[in-house]
């Protein structure tokens, strides 16, 4: 039985910064946990999330086992 790992994570991502990813340069976000895990995230996950100023807030990501996404929620 496989089992989910949980993280959470602080996004700080301005406007503009937001812009240079939804236009392509960067497909990957590299965030860290609390516990300091360093997390490549895929810009995709995020964007339910954008607002006027960016992408602001911590989040809990749930992984699989072989850190396969799974969810992403902010808290």
């Amino acid at each position: 039985m496989s089992q989910a790992r949980q993280f959470e994570i602080d996004i700080q991502i301005s406007a503009a910064e937001w812009e240079k990813i939804y236009r392509g340069y960067y497909p990957y976000v590299k965030c860290y946990s609390t516990t300091g895990t360093r997390i490549w995230l895929p810009v995709k996950h995020l964007r339910p999330y954008v607002q006027h100023d960016g992408v602001h807030g911590r989040f809990q990501l749930h992984l699989s086992e072989s850190n396969q996404f799974l969810s992403i929620a902010r808290i």
